[in-house]
């Protein structure tokens, strides 16, 4: 993404490359990280701005309280609670509280139909 720095998350170091291939400005297995907040924390000190939730809770707890005020998740689906057998564990706390100010946003095709065209400088990629 042109002028955003980008950070990726993969379940193995295969996709890991992958992630890099494609220009990932930070990409890490976080099946092999010490500690998943402290890997995202210096990745980007600042906080993040937008979050494309794939995986969901535990993971979504640990990146949710790094997002900036007024950032964006979109949330596409928790898969890692598709084989679950053991109860979910608590949703993330600031979800209790309306003072991060985050915007939840599932994606929506139709949401893509009603944007402009992309810019030129977009057409190499």
């Amino acid at each position: 993404m042109e002028g955003c720095k980008v950070v990726g998350a993969a379940g193995s170091d295969k996709r890991v490359t992958c992630l890099e291939k494609y220009g990932f400005d930070v990409a890490f297995n976080y099946k092999t990280v010490k500690s998943l907040e402290e890997t995202l924390q210096k990745a980007s000190p600042e906080g993040y701005d937008c979050d494309f939730d794939n995986v969901g809770v535990e993971f979504s707890n640990v990146v949710i309280p790094q997002i900036k005020k007024f950032g964006r998740i979109a949330i596409r689906g928790p898969i890692s609670t598709y084989n679950r057998t053991s109860p979910l564990p608590p949703e993330c706390p600031c979800f209790a509280s309306p003072v991060p100010c985050h915007a939840l946003h599932p994606p929506l095709l139709h949401s893509l139909m009603l944007r402009p065209s992309p810019p030129t400088s977009m057409l190499k990629w």
